[in-house]
């Protein structure tokens, strides 16, 4: 049950550009936008309609990866941004359940961004 509710969770959340609903969320922190050298930049944001949108822009060879973590820790999904140098994508949250979520950046094993996003119903 876990793994399919999981597996419909991660469908969702790659198709969700596409849907719009409405939901109450409180962002914790509305703009992250660190630069983190001259040459990586990276912010993760929430938009109206329950969108979450990751901003990367990184040198080709370095390595890194997009995760979103639910309020007990488990990995709900991973992207790995391999040659692109500039990156934006989106997520709609929707349809996650009420709770805490974290948005994570992580740049060659390590984290760099770290944005809690609470989702109420």
């Amino acid at each position: 049950m876990k793994t399919r509710i999981l597996t419909l969770t991660m469908i969702a959340l790659m198709m969700g550009l596409f849907m719009n609903s409405r939901a109450d969320n409180t962002d914790t922190n509305r703009t992250t936008s660190p630069v983190i050298d001259k040459t990586f930049q990276a912010s993760i944001n929430l938009f109206p309609g329950n969108i979450v949108k990751f901003h990367v822009v990184k040198p080709e060879q370095d390595k890194v990866k997009l995760r979103i973590y639910s309020e007990s820790g488990i990995v709900l999904y991973t992207y790995l941004l391999k040659k692109e140098n500039i990156a934006r994508i989106g997520f709609d949250v929707s349809t996650l359940k009420a709770g805490k979520y974290d948005y994570v950046i992580v740049r060659n094993k390590k984290e760099v961004i770290r944005k809690t996003i609470i989702k109420k119903d």
